[in-house]
């Protein structure tokens, strides 16, 4: 049989060891049991044990667990050690909680509450309450609550209720409080708070603004504009303007046709001759180009009209002058086109060149074709007269032919040739000229003898050449243009001189416009692009700044706006980026003025930096930093002085309201802090003086009233406590004054002591009672009154004693003079003599009726005194001090 720890299954004797988390408890199993739902089974263990409380054992446990958050774990029945019985694992009942390890649920203290299953509790939270601790139900409207709380506070509009507050506070002003608000909610922008305990905010009316936590509206400024509900003033937009209203305008008018408005514009600004504006204009423009506008306030510019050009910013149209062509709307006037004339002014269209004319598209007037050469209509250039023609007068359209009777072997022949005797010519050429193979003589046409040649020095003898002729002077004559004066030679030449051409020996012609002719030419060379040459130029002259020379230029061109020209330009340069342009013949761009920039070239003005934004250099704008503010034209921020704040991108500051405080670079507004008061524009709070009180945001001191102390700095009035009073703005409390008592706080003066009362103390609350004290305000116990006539004295008799002086009353009894005979007299009572066998009180200015006697005397004249009608007592018998001697008084 299986012995117990262990079992053997059916069909064998092996016994096998009970593995964790079961049980065999007992002998002859066949299977192991698991261990049972709270306990654990160890290995080895015959035994279940008992899982402790605050541990959970579920069915085969191998060792217990601590009890999960949320659930507690504990016995039916526990001993002392805590481990007699299995825990069992329950969730955690509402309105108690079980962290880790719980054995028994722990309950929730009163304002927390917890769910079923929690593992702690949670406190109530605002705006809720809790009066179980299952669960937290929400306030009802109009009601509030702090964490923990079990109920709520109704909290009416116009009020705010804070967690520590018992009752409802007043809304301040400048906010406003809803029903069952826990704090006052600051004034929303675009809406004003004018006084305490608003329910909710006022729409600000057009033409003011409120930004958030305003009490008041404050009035739109001259050139912004503010509609119902603003929360800040809007600038007036580029393109209309804001007429001054009271208190401010409520929307931007667009600016009219014929006027600008800048930004910020309280009235629209007149455009200028010249200048175009259409309707919404933000500044007057340059007419544009191709128009005009002739009087100031256009709305619509002129068409510029054909011979005429009007470049932008045209007030009139310009003449189009000789040499250049205007067709309608014409900005600039146009160069006439090479083979066309544009002889006179005011042109609209070239025409073209005539014949016997060239034009090179640089000259104004065409040119004249020069002999040796010809012009067909609409000619760019002169044409050489070919080999076999010739061109013997200038303005010629067409060349002559050479016949067989003359020949022209030559290009560019003003003259033809006449055939040589015993030679045979056609149009171009001789064709025979062998004379000597022929046979045939030379005799040549000229004055030169037969056989002889020209070679710059005396004839010499020789055989004729072809077209040579010989001179017959010995020295021969001055050579005109590089030749005799008398006949052509190939030999001789003189150089052509500079600003002229010759293009063959024995011509010379002035260099033409557009080119240059240096010493010996005999073709011109064009004028290369940055240089100019007018006519007859020997060399080429470097284009001055302010102009352009392109290709063939015979005078330098202006630059016009928006360009400029260095020295030696063919062509104008586009203004450059944070430069402008605005003038005719600039040689170099004009930099941007600091506070101004440009975003490309080619402008010829710069614009402004705009307000709200500065430029720190003149290609970039940037919006303007916090604590700073910045006008139109800003380069850099300017620091926000103190009694200022300014927001990001501010365009002016904005001042400190009342209530509030503004270091310099301020970013915002500062509540006044308690014990100081600031008032509008304030630097710094300002500390309350003595005898005035500053709660938190005042924006001036408030008088202390009376049965309050305001030192320094005071917040809140403080009360007089008793014993104490204050008057007007006192700084500090005043002892209750002798003859008087303050019994209660907040006294503006002490109280005067009733009759029959005195009080000889300071800051008493109550007076000691005095029958003697006759009057108010008693400092003593004794009568306040002065005898009109003496002071009542007692003398000694035979069967008494004397008082050689006068007594005086106080409160505690009656003082003596030194000289009185103290041993026959003592004190009693206030106020009381006994000696021997009777007794008296003496009282100075009082009516007999008042004369109290002790000792069973009735009045007076018992006593030996009379009462005077005025009140005093004088004794019988008395004619003065002296006299009183002998008064006997009777015993008792």
């Amino acid at each position: 049989m299986c012995e117990e720890g262990y079992y053997c299954p059916l069909g064998t004797d092996k016994m096998i060891r009970c593995p964790p988390g079961t049980l065999c408890d007992i002998p002859g199993l066949d299977a192991a049991i698991p261990c049972p739902v709270g306990f654990f089974c160890p290995v080895g263990f015959n035994t279940p044990q008992v899982c402790c409380a605050g541990y959970d054992c579920p069915a085969g446990s191998i060792n217990q667990t601590i009890c999960p958050a949320g659930f507690y774990c504990s016995c039916r029945a526990e001993h002392e050690c805590g481990c007699v019985c299995p825990p069992e694992r329950n969730p955690c009942p509402c309105g108690h909680a079980c962290p880790l390890g719980t054995a028994h649920p722990i309950p929730c203290a009163q304002g927390y509450y917890a769910l079923e299953g929690s593992a702690k509790c949670s406190k109530c939270p605002t705006g809720s309450f809790c009066n179980t601790t299952c669960e937290s139900e929400p306030c009802p409207e109009d009601y509030v609550s702090a964490p923990g709380s079990v109920i709520c506070k109704k909290c009416i509009c116009g009020s705010y209720c804070p967690d520590e507050a018992e009752n409802p506070i007043t809304c301040p002003v400048g906010h406003y409080c809803p029903a069952g608000q826990p704090v006052p909610e600051p004034c929303t922008a675009g809406y004003f708070c004018p006084t305490t305990g608003v329910c909710s905010p006022k729409l600000c009316p057009c033409g003011t603004y409120c930004p958030a936590g305003s009490s008041a509206p404050k009035p739109c400024e001259a050139g912004y504009y503010c509609p119902a509900g603003s929360s800040d003033q809007n600038p007036c937009p580029s393109g209309s303007y804001c007429a001054p209203a009271t208190p401010g305008t409520c929307n931007y008018t667009s600016c009219p046709c014929g006027m600008y408005c800048p930004p910020l514009s309280t009235e629209p600004l007149e455009c200028g001759a010249g200048k175009l504006c259409i309707p919404g204009s933000p500044a007057e423009i340059d007419c544009p180009a191709g128009r005009y506008c002739p009087v100031k306030k256009s709305c619509e510019p002129l068409p510029c009209e054909c011979g005429y050009y009007c470049p932008a910013g045209s007030s009139s149209p310009i003449e189009c002058q000789p040499g250049s062509y205007c067709p309608a709307n014409s900005d600039w006037y146009l160069p006439c086109p090479a083979g066309k004339s544009c002889s006179n002014p005011k042109t609209c269209e070239p025409t073209p060149c005539p014949c016997g004319k060239y034009c090179d598209g640089i000259a104004a007037q065409p040119l004249s074709c020069q002999p040796g050469h010809f012009c067909g209509q609409n000619s760019t250039e002169q044409t050489i007269c070919k080999i076999g023609s010739f061109c013997p007068l200038s303005d010629m359209c067409e060349p002559l032919p050479c016949n067989c009777e003359n020949y022209c072997p030559y290009t560019q022949m003003s003259a033809k040739i006449p055939c040589p005797i015993d030679n045979l010519c056609d149009s171009q050429a001789i064709i025979m000229s062998d004379c000597l193979s022929l046979g045939i003589a030379c005799p040549g046409t000229g004055p030169c003898p037969t056989g002889f040649i020209c070679t710059g020095a005396p004839c010499e003898k020789a055989y004729c050449d072809t077209n040579n002729f010989c001179c017959e002077e010995n020295p021969p004559p001055p050579r005109v243009n590089g030749l005799c004066p008398k006949a052509n030679s190939t030999t001789g030449l003189l150089i052509c001189p500079c600003g002229k051409y010759c293009p063959l020996p024995g011509t010379e012609f002035d260099c033409p416009v557009g080119t240059y002719c240096p010493q010996g030419s005999s073709n011109p060379i064009a004028c290369e692009p940055g240089y100019y040459c007018p006519l007859g130029s020997c060399n080429q002259t470097i284009c001055p700044c302010g102009f352009k020379c392109p290709l063939k230029t015979p005078r330098p061109q202006s630059c016009a706006p928006p360009f400029f020209c260095p020295p030696g330009q063919a062509n104008q340069s586009l203004c450059t980026i944070g430069h402008y342009c605005p003038d005719f013949e600039m040689c170099e761009p004009t930099l941007c003025p600091r506070g101004s920039w440009v975003s490309c070239g080619g402008k010829v003005s710069c614009e402004n930096c705009t307000a709200g934004r500065y430029c720190p250099t003149v290609t970039s704008t940037l919006l303007c930093t916090a604590g700073s503010y910045c006008p139109p034209a800003s380069y850099e921020p300017t620091p926000c002085p103190a009694g200022t704040y300014c927001y990001v991108g501010a365009k002016v500051p904005t001042p400190c309201p009342a209530g509030y405080y503004c270091p310099a670079k301020a970013t915002a507004y500062f509540l006044c802090p308690s014990g100081h008061y600031c008032p509008l524009q304030a630097s710094a709070p300002i500390a309350c003086e003595d005898g005035f009180a500053c709660p938190y945001g005042s924006t001036s001191p408030i008088k202390c009233d009376c049965g309050f102390k305001c030192p320094a700095g005071t917040e809140h009035p403080i009360p007089c406590t008793a014993g104490f009073y204050c008057g007007e703005n006192a700084v500090s409390m005043a002892l209750c004054d002798a003859g008087h008592f303050c019994d209660t706080d907040e006294l503006c003066a002490p109280k005067k002591c009733p009759v029959s009362t005195y009080q000889n103390d300071v800051g008493a609350v109550q007076c000691k009672a005095c029958a003697l004290a006759l009057t108010e305000g008693s400092t003593s116990c004794s009568s306040q009154e002065t005898p009109n006539r003496r002071s009542l004295k007692a003398f000694r008799g035979e069967e008494g004693i004397v008082v050689r002086e006068s007594a005086t009353v106080i409160a505690d009894g009656i003082k003596v003079n030194e000289k009185q005979d103290k041993q026959d007299v003592s004190v009693l009572d206030a106020g009381m003599y006994a000696a021997a066998s009777f007794a008296i009180l003496l009282i100075s200015g009082v009516a007999a009726r008042k004369l109290f006697i002790t000792s069973g005397l009735k009045s007076a004249s018992d006593f030996g005194m009379d009462a005077a009608s005025n009140g005093e007592i004088s004794i019988k018998g008395a004619e003065g001090d002296d006299g009183m001697d002998n008064v006997r008084k009777r015993k008792t």
